[in-house]
């Protein structure tokens, strides 16, 4: 029997970059089959351990920051939003967390901004960013963490200044400022910026929506192709936006799941007998309950509300002004 493996838990992103490549391992070894369902996240997490070391910049941003146009200049982008759900896997971790922001913030605040928050102030986030791209929103909580990390870190900001109305007026405000945010960029990261590359990674992150919706059709199918455990790995998606990786993962799983849907098979543990459709966020803190729902029940996480939303694309990836102002539009379509 093999020793389990320990971890310093207080170098948070190498612990998550780490435990993800144990998991992919484990997975692999197991479950080969299924391994791929590990693979974005892997790449995330590898990223934000290893991209320093890669010469890349290591930016935080929030869930309104333009990731296409971060991948552009060949930085990292660390979505904290990811750190918080993560973490919500580590009760130890949550509740310490937690209880050291709230020394500092109303209890009010969100948990999921509470984390990456205090991870930074207690010196635990170990890769510390060289730069943060936040927007106003989506919500109070964000805004207020987002400048508190920048203020404790002491590394230059980009804050887009999202307005409330989503129309032609807003987009063009919303493109101007991502026009506005090269410079800054460019500063940061030490490149100039690539029209082609950015281009590139439009019509990247247009595939992967694409193939997003075409998922989601296929798990209305009955039985529901895919298992619920799918729509936690999916969480990586915003985040890995205009990256070749995560075509390839959207690929592998559309694949998967147009053979199961013309085999009429599913990939649920054991027979479908009850389709659940989750609203807001999943349950983070216990992924393995949508397995065992499956088992014991046979009720199947068929889709939830995050993670499948379908979001403008950009229109024509050849005209750079489009781009721009496509991209105002997706961050205008989010949630809240």
């Amino acid at each position: 029997m093999s020793e389990k493996k320990t971890y310093d838990k207080s170098k948070l992103i190498r612990y998550y970059s780490d435990s993800a490549d144990d998991s992919f391992e484990h997975v692999s070894n197991k479950s080969p089959e299924r391994a791929w369902i590990f693979a974005l996240t892997k790449e995330f997490w590898n990223n934000a351990f290893r991209g320093k070391d890669e010469g890349k910049k290591i930016i935080y941003v929030n869930a309104g920051a333009p990731v296409e146009l971060v991948y552009a200049f060949g930085a990292v982008p660390l979505l904290l939003d990811m750190v918080a759900t993560r973490t919500a896997t580590e009760p130890d971790l949550a509740a310490k967390y937690v209880d050291a922001a709230e020394r500092l913030v109303p209890n009010s605040m969100c948990g999921i901004t509470k984390v990456p928050y205090a991870a930074s102030i207690l010196g635990e986030m170990e890769i510390p960013p060289d730069a943060m791209m936040y927007s106003t929103v989506p919500c109070d909580s964000s805004r207020i963490s987002t400048v508190a990390i920048t203020k404790h870190f002491g590394v230059p900001a980009f804050n887009l200044d999202v307005p409330f109305q989503a129309n032609d007026r807003g987009y063009r405000y919303m493109a101007e400022q991502y026009r506005e945010a090269i410079p800054f960029l460019e500063g940061v990261t030490g490149n100039k910026f690539d029209p082609d590359r950015f281009r590139e990674c439009a019509a990247l992150s247009n595939r992967a929506t694409e193939l997003m919706w075409d998922i989601a059709k296929l798990r209305m199918h009955v039985p529901c192709p895919l298992p619920g455990l799918i729509l936690y790995a999916n969480q990586a998606i915003p985040c890995m936006a205009g990256t070749r990786v995560l075509v390839d993962y959207m690929e592998t799983q559309c694949q998967m799941a147009q053979f199961l849907v013309a085999s009429n098979m599913s990939a649920a543990l054991g027979a479908e007998k009850y389709r659940i459709f989750w609203m807001q966020n999943m349950l983070w803190s216990n992924i393995k309950l949508l397995s065992w729902l499956e088992k014991e029940f046979g009720a199947v996480v068929v889709m939830e509300a995050f993670g499948y939303q379908k979001g403008p694309v950009f229109e024509n990836p050849d005209d750079l002004g489009q781009i721009f102002y496509d991209l105002a539009r997706k961050t205008l379509a989010l949630p809240m």
